[in-house]
Parts: structure tokens; C-alpha cells; sequence
């Protein structure tokens, strides 16, 4: 157990907190018999993370728990990497309810688009007719004014 604690880069949690106690997760009374048998391995990379890490009874059983609480405030995280399952578009229900829910989000949302890109029109063209309006009563106040001078 050692050497694949060591070879995946593990530690004891609940030791990483308690590091100078003596607890065990089983017992037996008759004859006296302690030993921890039960752990939680966390990757050294998450040591910084554990924010809580007891041993506690648990139901059923002869053993005690150890309970784990990492805090993931603290965690950064990559790009990450995303994989589509392909099979997926092999399974009928499956693309029926993509599709169902393609045509409901098209219905839903079509109205605001088609609004916002509206209004964006309309922004554009009011903006192109005001420069337009602007540069011929330019152009005739400056034809007016020569026949003034």
C-alpha cells in the first residue's frame, strides 16, 4: 500500500490534519485489538484544499468513518477538454429530444432575436439616414450661402 501511495503521489488526509493524535477506525475488545484500516487518499496537489477531515461513527458496521471536506474556493481550474459521445446520434430518442428541444428554444427565443436585431437596424438605418440628412443640408447651406456672398 506504501509504495502505490507513493507512486500516485497520495496522502493521508485525516493525518495531514491530525498529525500528532492516535485515533483508529476499528476495534475489537476481546482480545484488545486497534487498527486503522480506513483513509481517505488525496492527491498531494490538493493538500492546501482540505478543509475538514474526521473520523466518526458510522451505522451498521464495526468500523468508524472518516469524513472528508475539501474546500474548492481556492481550486483553479484548466480549459479543460470537452469530448462529444458520437454513439449518441446513433440512439433515436436521443435526437428526438435534442431536436424537440432545439424547436422549443427556437420558438422561445426567435422573438428576442428577431427584436434586438430590430432594433439594431433600426439604429443603423436612422444612423445612416441622420449622416446622410445632415451632409445634403450641409451641401444646400453651403450653396445658399455662396449665392448670399
Amino acid at each position: 500500500m506504501k509504495t502505490c501511495i507513493s507512486d500516485n503521489n497520495l496522502m493521508d488526509a485525516w493525518r495531514l490534519k491530525h498529525s500528532n493524535e492516535k485515533r483508529f477506525t476499528w476495534q475489537r475488545l476481546n482480545p484488545m485489538c486497534k487498527s486503522t484500516l480506513d483513509y481517505w487518499f488525496i492527491p498531494i496537489l490538493l493538500e492546501n484544499n482540505v478543509a475538514e477531515c474526521q473520523i466518526i461513527t458510522a451505522p451498521n458496521t464495526d468500523h468508524l468513518a472518516v469524513k472528508l471536506k475539501l474546500s474548492t474556493s481556492d481550486v483553479n481550474r484548466g480549459k479543460g477538454v470537452w469530448k462529444f459521445n458520437n454513439s449518441l446520434l446513433e440512439d433515436e430518442q436521443y435526437t428526438s429530444q435534442i431536436d424537440d428541444l432545439i424547436k422549443t428554444c427556437r420558438n422561445k427565443y426567435a422573438m428576442n432575436i428577431l427584436r434586438t436585431l430590430l432594433e439594431y437596424c433600426h439604429d443603423v438605418l436612422l444612423n445612416v439616414f441622420f449622416k446622410h440628412f445632415l451632409n445634403v443640408l450641409y451641401s444646400r447651406l453651403k450653396n445658399v450661402k455662396k449665392t448670399f456672398l
